[in-house]
């Protein structure tokens, strides 16, 4: 037995309110991540909710102020703005 410390890591994000701006209006300007994961049907938009499709059918809806991870090979995680930014800081603009 002994004393861990998980280990830095880097994951991609873009925040809901984001997503819900550059949409319809920018949507060039989204991470390439989230677009392709659009583009396989693993992402739905609504007007005020977003679906990430997780695996065998599940959905996780985000919620305003939510931040989408995607860690790896497109394995989507939600937190909050809040846990997010105590959490992670900004290495490279997408």
């Amino acid at each position: 037995m002994g004393l861990y410390k998980e280990m830095p890591r880097t994951v991609r994000a873009v925040d809901a309110e984001t997503v819900f701006a550059q949409a319809t209006t920018a949507w060039g300007n989204l991470p390439t991540w989230f677009r392709a994961a659009y583009e396989d049907g693993d992402v739905l938009i609504g007007a005020t909710r977003i679906l990430l499709h997780l695996d065998k059918g599940n959905w996780l809806e985000v919620s305003s102020g939510d931040y989408i991870i995607c860690d790896g090979d497109r394995a989507f995680r939600v937190i909050s703005a809040a846990k997010f930014q105590t959490a992670y800081k900004l290495v490279t603009e997408a």
